[in-house]
């Protein structure tokens, strides 16, 4: 368990450079959780995993955002989880309900903002939720007018957005992880953790320097 610790449903993890402070000061990086589910994973039950997650967060002072996709929590596990999380401190945002990629041809604006409007519906309760919005898949939609319509909704809604600054692929060691131990689930995985560890050393200093 403390060896998992580290990469453990690092699939819904993205990390954030805030560019803001380069000029100013040392840079900052922000963590945050997108989508959210109720499972088991692995030997692993839901509430021990989520638990490894947030105890570790709090033993290193850290506070994160987590942008719920709506489904994978819209459950009494879930319910309990959102409360988890949100008595512990961390920022509830929107990560649409279905988590849908808005750059598909069939998916208007209008049933893109019914998506956003669902999810809040869901989490805009919590005494941390906060009106941020990330994209699903980071897509902003597939034509201008799309893109557009949906900043316009935002705008007009008070939401700000949750931009991601450094692409970490970690959905991708996270899917190589389970593979692995799944496999054999006694294995040695501290080359994942290493890989895992340069690899975003090295994403941000290569998105700092552009």
């Amino acid at each position: 368990m403390r060896k998992i610790i580290g990469l453990i449903l690092v699939s819904f993890v993205c990390i954030n450079w805030d560019i803001d402070a380069i000029d100013t000061e040392k840079p900052h990086v922000s963590f945050s959780f997108d989508d959210g589910n109720s499972n088991d994973i692995l030997s692993y039950k839901v509430d021990e995993w989520n638990q490894m997650i947030v105890d570790h967060l709090r033993k290193n002072n850290v506070k994160a955002v987590w942008f719920i996709a709506g489904k994978g929590i819209n459950n009494k596990k879930g319910e309990q989880l959102l409360s988890k999380w949100n008595d512990d401190g961390h920022i509830i945002a929107n990560h649409t309900y279905n988590h849908l990629n808005y750059n598909k041809s069939q998916i208007t604006c209008i049933s893109y903002i019914k998506e956003i409007q669902k999810c809040d519906s869901l989490i805009s309760g919590y005494s941390n939720y906060q009106k941020i919005f990330r994209f699903p898949y980071l897509k902003a939609g597939n034509t201008i007018i799309k893109r557009d319509s949906l900043r316009v909704y935002l705008k007009e809604n008070g939401y700000s957005q949750g931009w991601v600054t450094i692409d970490a692929s970690d959905w991708y060691v996270n899917s190589r992880l389970i593979q692995r131990l799944k496999q054999d689930p006694k294995a040695d995985i501290e080359g994942f953790k290493e890989f895992y560890i340069n690899h975003i050393l090295d994403r941000a200093q290569y998105y700092q320097k552009i």
